[in-house]
């Protein structure tokens, strides 16, 4: 009888069946690795959304600001440049609506105010019966952005509004 060499046994060579160890470990850490992708990814996106909340929310109060220039506008030049001078008392303004999100309150500046005429920021220097309509603010609303919390970079946007007297 001839031998066979213990490789090429049958029992040998059976198929072996489930896994072994390092693939389930392989297999474990390939997928650990795609849960902190994912959550990192899914944790970028809410920072970034709330951010844009605080944004939309800013811009919002800015809105509301501006509103009572709409109505001064409606009362001619002079109720406008009362308007504005009320507003830009050469300080910072700072308004904080109790819709905004916690502990974010809003920086309102006016950035440009000049009428149709080509000089620039004329509205705060000239008096109001040679202005020419329509008027316009650009307005710089500071806010703070969710990532902004703890280390005092805040966020900006910049918005126009335009106002046509009587």
């Amino acid at each position: 009888m001839k031998k066979i060499h213990p490789c090429f046994n049958k029992k040998t060579i059976r198929r072996a069946r489930g896994f072994t160890l390092i693939e389930i470990l392989v297999a474990l850490v390939i997928f650990a690795l795609g849960m902190l992708g994912i959550s990192l990814y899914s944790g970028n996106a809410l920072r970034i959304a709330s951010t844009n909340t605080a944004r939309a929310q800013a811009l919002n109060d800015v809105s509301l600001v501006m509103s009572s220039f709409y109505s001064a506008a409606n009362g001619g030049a002079d109720a406008f440049k009362t308007a504005l001078n009320n507003f830009d008392d050469g300080s910072n303004v700072v308004y904080s609506d109790a819709q905004t999100l916690a502990g974010s309150n809003v920086l309102i500046q006016i950035s440009a105010a000049q009428d149709s005429s080509d000089t620039p920021n004329n509205l705060l220097t000239t008096a109001a019966s040679t202005w020419v309509s329509p008027l316009m603010l650009g307005v710089t609303v500071v806010f703070e952005g969710s990532e902004d919390a703890n280390t005092g970079n805040d966020k900006s946007a910049v918005t126009s509004y335009t106002f046509l007297l009587p």
